[in-house]
């Protein structure tokens, strides 16, 4: 059970639950700003926000664009998200435009999926898992169809799970969360329900519940998104810990749950429009902020989050950074010779954070 109304402040630093960081410079061929990473044990593949799907080697070397942006056969008008089948190395890019295209890891184009039968206009999340495509859908305005469907590369639906939650006057369109965790298995949840779903084919329970209380969003309209509620915007599942971006009683806020303990606990929060991060002991340098999770081969985990360098630079340059004794200092001269090696208009490093076993 997560319980929002027993959340207990403290103070967990990177150095608590990582044994290293590694930095990841990309290239500067395409430039981008706000970034979505996901990574493959050989690739690296980032979504911009309108320059397409750009793909880089682990090196952060440019390699290709997959697909090209448009409105003819082939093209995506917005790469609103995608999932990739490692075993046939191909990619699924869901365009908002009711399809999905399929590409070789090579950009080269291979069919279009088109899901206008299917009624509702998926475009929040999709992932590739054991050969079919599963398409969430999270309450926009109030109202959501489906907690999920399941359909084959083809189109074809397979399975459905219909969401048993009432329409209501909202004019918020809520986001639903998915992910594949640590031991292939899929989650599905949206702030109104009190369920966090494991999906394994048609096969659905629930893996965590939210407890009841006044902090729970309500369904009615509410003034905006910093409330007092409790609003989770992602949800990271890994062996130990779910960390946890959200909102709560008009702060930003993350935390981590420790699922050993069955708690979940704030260790940073802010009322800035950014999210605050967890406090980066391990070097020195900026808090983390994931923004994706990655597992290798080796089954080791990662948390993934970005940096814009001109505010590395900054970082390193501050007096805060000068006077701090992180518990690696050699990593922190490291991080140092990085940040001098930077433009302030690079693309942004990716900071992978290895989570310990």
């Amino acid at each position: 059970m997560i319980d929002p109304g027993r959340i207990i402040e403290k103070k967990i630093s990177l150095s608590e639950i990582t044994d290293e960081i590694i930095y990841i410079p990309l290239s500067n061929e395409i430039l981008c700003g706000e970034i979505y990473p996901v990574l493959t044990d050989s690739l690296i593949f980032i979504k911009p926000s309108f320059e397409g799907l750009l793909v880089f080697d682990m090196n952060g070397g440019f390699k290709s664009r997959i697909g090209k942006k448009g409105k003819g056969p082939g093209e995506y008008l917005y790469a609103s998200k995608f999932t990739f089948d490692s075993k046939n190395e191909t990619i699924y890019i869901l365009d908002i435009n009711s399809k999905i295209l399929k590409y070789s890891m090579k950009g080269e184009f291979l069919q279009e999926i088109q899901i206008k039968n299917l009624g509702q206009k998926f475009f929040s999340e999709i992932i590739f898992s054991k050969n079919k495509l599963y398409l969430y859908e999270g309450i926009n305005q109030g109202y959501g169809k489906y907690d999920w469907i399941v359909i084959d590369t083809f189109g074809n639906l397979l399975y459905e799970k219909f969401n048993a939650i009432e329409m209501f006057p909202s004019f918020h369109g809520f986001i639903g969360n998915k992910q594949e965790a640590y031991n292939n298995t899929l989650y599905y949840w949206n702030q109104i329900n009190d369920t966090l779903f494991e999906i394994n084919e048609e096969e659905y329970k629930a893996a965590f519940l939210f407890a009841n209380g006044d902090f729970r969003l309500p369904k009615q309209k509410f003034s905006a998104f910093s409330t007092k509620y409790f609003y989770p915007y992602k949800i990271y599942f890994t062996k130990k810990y779910l960390f946890f971006s959200y909102n709560y009683q008009f702060q930003n806020c993350i935390g981590i749950y420790i699922k050993s303990e069955q708690q979940l606990y704030l260790v940073n929060k802010t009322k800035d429009t950014e999210f605050p991060g967890i406090v980066n002991d391990f070097d020195g340098g900026l808090p983390l902020i994931p923004t994706s999770y990655y597992q290798n081969l080796r089954n080791e985990e990662f948390l993934v989050g970005d940096i814009i360098p001109f505010k590395l630079k900054a970082h390193v340059a501050s007096q805060s950074f000068k006077e701090s004794i992180p518990k690696y200092p050699e990593k922190k001269k490291e991080l140092e010779q990085l940040a001098n090696s930077l433009d302030e208009n690079d693309n942004p490093v990716l900071m992978l954070v290895k989570l310990k076993e």
